[in-house]
C-alpha cells in the first residue's frame, strides 16, 4: 500500500468583524470611493500572551499579513478568530493575531472628547506626556490605551488579568473578587476598603462576558 501525503488545508480567511470600523478610501487606479474595514484599534497596540498557541491556532500567510498593513485594504484574519471553540482563546490570549485589541483592558471604555481631538493626542504622543496625561486619561482613555487605569472615565481597574475568567466561578460578592476586580464587578465606587471583620463594598452589577 502506498502512502500518499496529505494536502494542506487552505487556510481560511475572513474580513474582521468585531472591533472594526468602515472607513472610505480612493483607490489608486481609478480614483473612485470604496468602503474598507479597518481595526478600531490598531493590531500592533496590544500583545499576544502565548504567541506560539497563536501562530498554530490563527496563522495568516505572510503576504495577507503584508496587506494588513496597507490602511487602504480591508484587514483579514484567520476565520478561526471566530470560531466559537476558541474566540476566548482569540479574546484573552490572542488578542493582536485576532485584531481584537479593543477588547482587551487597555482599550475597552470609550472616549469622552472627539475621534479627532483624541486622535492628534495619541499622534502626538501626548497620552502619557506630564501636562497633557491626565486630559487623555478623563478624555481620551481607549484611543490612548489608558482604560485600565484608576480614573479613566471615572472607572475602577482589576489588579488581575484573569478576572472575567473567575467571575462565573466566584461571583463579585467575594472578597477576592471586590478587592482585585472591581472593574470586571462594574463597582461605583473604586475606594473600597477593607475593614477588621466586614468588607465595605459598592454597588455591584452583573458583568457581561463574552
Amino acid at each position: 500500500m502506498i502512502l500518499r501525503s496529505k494536502t494542506p488545508l487552505p487556510i481560511r480567511l475572513e474580513v474582521i468583524r468585531r472591533c472594526e470600523r468602515i472607513i472610505t478610501v480612493v483607490t489608486n487606479d481609478s480614483d473612485e470611493t470604496v468602503e474598507i474595514v479597518r481595526p478600531i484599534i490598531a493590531a500592533s497596540r496590544c500583545q499576544d500572551s502565548d504567541p506560539f498557541l497563536c501562530n498554530a491556532l490563527f496563522a495568516i500567510p505572510s503576504d495577507i499579513a503584508a496587506d494588513n498593513l496597507d490602511e487602504a485594504k480591508d484587514y483579514k484574519v484567520s476565520a478561526n478568530c471566530y470560531e466559537p471553540s476558541v474566540i476566548k482563546i482569540a479574546l484573552n490570549k490572542c488578542p493582536s493575531k485576532c485584531a481584537l485589541c479593543c477588547s482587551t483592558k487597555d482599550f475597552d471604555c470609550q472616549d469622552i472628547d472627539s475621534e479627532e481631538n483624541c486622535q492628534a493626542i495619541l499622534d502626538g504622543h501626548l497620552c502619557e506626556f506630564p501636562f497633557m496625561a491626565e486630559e487623555a486619561l478623563k478624555k481620551c482613555p481607549r484611543t490612548c490605551g489608558l482604560c485600565n487605569k484608576e480614573g479613566a472615565h471615572a472607572s475602577c481597574i482589576d489588579l488581575i488579568n484573569d478576572c472575567d475568567l473567575f467571575i462565573d466561578a466566584i461571583g463579585c460578592d467575594s472578597e477576592e473578587m471586590q478587592r482585585k476586580c472591581k472593574r470586571t464587578c462594574e463597582f461605583d465606587n473604586c475606594n473600597i476598603q477593607e475593614t477588621t471583620n466586614t468588607y465595605v463594598k459598592a454597588t455591584t452589577h452583573s458583568a457581561l462576558i463574552v
